[in-house]
């Protein structure tokens, strides 16, 4: 094998992230240069958010037992005030609210571990909400996300739409999401998150973003988001004005002697953040995109995934998979040998090739992007491995399922 990352076997310090020798089950200086200009948050084992220094890789622990390395764009929270609701005091949460509706400090555990939630309070009257306010950009795509807790005190919802979350003001068109029905299904005393998105007009201006109830009912909030993407991404706490959480790039592990140019395997067990139809791209290369073998998530179509063998810039095979659900995790390997290339897929032998190729420099580093930089991956990585030799199909179908 040449270099093989996560399952559960995990190493970061500042600006790396490290691999290990499958034999011996130690690290070893095949490591990934990691950047992340920023403090970002992560869940860590114990369950709880907790904020992860500038350029130290995030490992990740959400419905997650052995961890996944996190690897997200840049994003902005726009709510200046992301925990706190209260609606008087000095400075000001930002919060307002409308029809009877009130906030107070909950009691109960944040998802930080901390006691700074707070408990919406609503009397029962007619869509009672609430809600911040921010600035948004024109014609582009909002998400707003807030973290909910079902506590003793609150009631079942008897319709989906007696409780629900939106965006109104400056959107096209405003949007809603009811919750009655996923409130009641969730465990008492457990944080979930919920998320919507919307596009700007054409002008811009503001966004309301706002939690509404048409019965009386309580529960406990913490952690509001506003951002300029077409999903979440983590939580970027505020206190005072909006905060940035710069892009993340992982790059550059191994040398030639790690990877064999006339054959070998990619396997990966990965999963989007999103489908957003973009490229997102695992790759190793000859530190250019003439000679590389890629897994990557597809731009045309929903929940599909795209191998890739190209050898002096010209395509050997291009192959494709459609998933279930590319935002869940899938094993995917491709197989590279002249005249027997292969494209595994959660146990299953997807595209077959007989393509012909020769590199004409050798493969050295693999790369959470393309060989010649671009397509950056972003997403949950559970595992990557390279091998030396190309597996048979019985032993990637038993790897991949």
């Amino acid at each position: 094998m040449g270099v093989r990352l996560g399952k559960g076997n995990w190493a970061v310090k500042t600006s790396k992230l490290l691999a290990y020798n499958d034999a011996s089950g130690m690290f070893f200086n095949k490591e990934f240069d990691f950047t992340r200009a920023t403090t970002a948050t992560r869940v860590n084992k114990s369950g709880l958010i907790e904020s992860v220094a500038t350029n130290v890789p995030r490992i990740d622990f959400t419905d997650d037992t052995k961890g996944h390395l996190l690897l997200e764009p840049a994003s902005t929270n726009k709510i200046t005030y992301s925990q706190n609701f209260n609606l008087t005091g000095t400075p000001s949460s930002g919060t307002g609210r409308q029809n009877n509706a009130t906030t107070a400090p909950s009691l109960l555990p944040s998802p930080d571990g901390g006691t700074n939630a707070f408990t919406f309070i609503y009397d029962g009257t007619f869509n009672a909400s609430i809600r911040k306010i921010v600035g948004v950009d024109a014609d582009q795509v909002i998400t707003m996300s807030i973290f909910l807790k079902k506590t003793a005190d609150t009631p079942v919802f008897s319709a989906d739409s007696d409780i629900r979350m939106g965006m109104f003001n400056n959107l096209a068109p405003n949007v809603s999401l009811n919750l009655g029905n996923a409130l009641n299904a969730a465990p008492v005393g457990e944080w979930r998150r919920y998320s919507l998105s919307a596009t700007g007009d054409s002008d811009g201006g503001q966004c309301v973003p706002n939690v509404r109830s048409d019965v009386a009912a309580r529960i406990d909030a913490f952690g509001w988001q506003v951002e300029t993407n077409s999903f979440a991404t983590s939580y970027i706490p505020t206190s005072g004005s909006s905060v940035t959480r710069n892009a993340e790039l992982c790059n550059g592990s191994g040398a030639e002697q790690d990877f064999n140019s006339l054959e070998g395997v990619l396997y990966a067990e990965i999963a989007a953040i999103a489908d957003d139809q973009q490229f997102k791209v695992i790759s190793i290369s000859d530190s250019s995109s003439n000679n590389e073998v890629l897994i990557r998530t597809f731009h045309t179509n929903p929940n599909v995934y795209n191998a890739r063998v190209r050898a002096n810039a010209s395509n050997a095979a291009t192959m494709t998979n459609t998933v279930s659900d590319i935002t869940q995790f899938n094993k995917i390997a491709v197989k590279y040998k002249s005249g027997d290339i292969g494209f595994f897929v959660n146990g299953v032998k997807v595209v077959s090739t007989t393509g012909t190729f020769t590199f004409t420099n050798n493969l050295n580093q693999l790369r959470f992007e393309g060989g010649g930089s671009g397509g950056d991956f972003y997403g949950k990585v559970r595992e990557v491995r390279t091998y030396r030799t190309a597996l048979t199909d019985a032993e990637l179908i038993a790897l991949t399922t």
